[in-house]
This record gives C-alpha cells, structure tokens and sequence, in this order.
C-alpha cells in the first residue's frame, strides 16, 4: 500500500507542476499565431474598420445635410402656412363684408318693392272706392228717381206716401 501511495504522489507532482517543454512549445506556437495574426490580419482589419468608420462618417454627414434641408424645407411649409392662413382670413372678411353689402343691397331692394306695391295697392284701393262710390251714386240717384216717379204717378195722402216708401225701401233692402 505504501507503494500505491508513492505513486499516486509523483503522478499528482506531474500533474500540479507543468511540463516545461510543453510550456515553451505553447509559447511558440501562440507567438507564431500572434505574428501571423498581426501580419495578415490586424492591419486588414485595421483597412476594414476605418473604411467602415469613414463610411458612416459619410453616412451621418449626409443625415445631417438631410436633416438641415428638411429643417429649411419645414420653415418653408410652416411660412407657407402662416401666408395662407392670414390669406384665408382675408378673404373670410372680404367675403363676410360682401355679403353684408349684399344683404343691405337685398334688403333696400325689398324696402322699394314693398313700398312700391303698398303704393299700388293703396292706389288701387282708392280707385275701387272711387268707383264704389260713384256706383253708390249712381244706383242711390235711381232709387231716388223710381221712388219720385212712383210718387208723381199717384198722388195719396201722406199717410199712404209714407207706407208706399217704407215698402219700397224694405223691398230695396232685401
């Protein structure tokens, strides 16, 4: 058992202490990678990252030149707007004092019709009264005259003068 021991011993001294020629091959061989990594690798990858970089360089200057010419091209449309805004109301007052204008125009037109059909109405009135009235004359006149005739042609007392008028004046008025 001893001897199991001993040799569990030197194979964990192996193991915990590297192996120096192993050790100096590693180092070797990362140092030949590292230089070949250096002489075709990191100044091509160097090339690629900076034309990379210029490019978005590039990229982001010509975002920026956009967003100046969209920031002028807003200030534009946003003038233009305020123009057509003040034009706009402009022309709703222009409008709102035409149709003012209109309206009065309407309505002192209305004013002279009504007063002129008030005048031809009232003219028209007084022409239907003036002929009502000659009407009136003329058939008061000849009731007057048929009630003188009647009178002449039979001459009675008064008594009887005054019933004949009153029937006749009764036989008018139905």
């Amino acid at each position: 058992m001893v001897y199991l021991v001993g040799a569990i011993s030197i194979d964990i001294a192996d193991k915990l202490f590297p192996n120096l020629l192993t050790m100096l091959t590693q180092l070797a061989s990362t140092g030949i990678l590292f230089l070949l990594f250096k002489k075709f690798l990191y100044v091509p990858v160097l090339n690629y990252i900076e034309k990379r970089n210029e490019a978005e360089q590039a990229s982001l200057t010509l975002a920026q030149e956009k967003l100046d010419e969209a920031a002028v091209v807003e200030e534009k449309r946003q003038l233009q707007f305020k123009e057509a805004s003040v034009k706009i109301a402009e022309m709703m007052e222009t409008g709102q004092q035409e149709a003012l204008a209109i309206r009065q125009q309407i309505i002192l037109d209305g004013e002279k019709e009504v007063a002129y059909l008030k005048d031809k109405a009232n003219k028209e009135l007084e022409t239907q009264v003036r002929l009502a009235k000659d009407q009136l004359r003329k058939e008061t006149i000849a009731v007057a005259m048929m009630a003188s005739e009647k009178l002449l042609k039979e001459k009675y007392d008064e008594l009887s003068d005054k019933e004949r008028i009153e029937n006749f004046i009764g036989e008018i008025a139905s």
